[in-house]
């Protein structure tokens, strides 16, 4: 919903600086849609730092919480959720994200009302590409999995979606290069194209009979 990985990308390369590293194109590009966890033993095997997994972790959420209060809501994004709520269908969040990031996020560019639940990383036992998170999310939103739709950016957030019995429709990030989709029930550019063609996975929902 929001272009948060160019920010992603910042706050690992604060952790660096003080180790005189770079974080270079294609070791950012491996770590989109990686929990932040998993990223920081990635980072620290790749570059080879003297710090623990949870040091380097806690840094990045630190410039990341501070980076993320710049965010800005990918084009179409509010004009899609006014559309699905007019629609009458449940919105949640599933994010890899800490729980309490993604809220403060959503509550700045004032899109908190729209999800009846929001679930981070940290609030299930595992992140995604494990399917944990998009469980937790149907849950909450008082559904079975096999009646929600997820939106995704990153394969391992189309693998999550697909673990948990989700279609799902992948709009890819940017950055990645020419990423795997084919296992995603539908591919768009961009979250205006989706709205375009929204009726073909969430076509209207029909007015309740009196």
């Amino acid at each position: 919903m929001v272009d948060s990985e160019l920010l992603a990308r910042e706050a690992w390369q604060r952790c660096l600086d003080p180790y005189g590293r770079t974080m270079d194109t294609a070791q950012y590009r491996a770590l989109i849609g990686v929990s932040h966890e998993e990223s920081a033993r990635i980072v620290i095997d790749r570059y080879g730092l003297d710090v623990s997994p949870e040091e380097l972790d806690h840094g990045f959420r630190r410039y990341f919480h501070t980076l993320v209060e710049t965010a800005k809501p990918y084009p179409g994004l509010l004009p899609l959720l006014d559309e699905l709520r007019r629609r009458g269908y449940r919105l949640g969040i599933a994010s890899n994200s800490p729980g309490k990031h993604v809220v403060s996020t959503a509550r700045r560019l004032g899109i908190a009302a729209y999800f009846a639940c929001i679930v981070g990383a940290d609030q299930v036992p595992q992140a995604k590409p494990a399917p944990d998170v998009y469980l937790h999310a149907a849950r909450g939103l008082g559904l079975p999995p096999a009646h929600c739709l997820a939106a995704e950016d990153s394969p391992s957030g189309v693998q999550a979606a697909h673990a948990a019995g989700m279609g799902c429709v992948f709009i890819p990030n940017p950055d990645l290069p020419q990423p795997n989709h084919a296992s995603a029930e539908a591919v768009y550019p961009s979250l205006v194209a989706w709205h375009a063609d929204l009726d073909r996975l969430l076509p209207p929902r029909p007015a309740p009979t009196v």
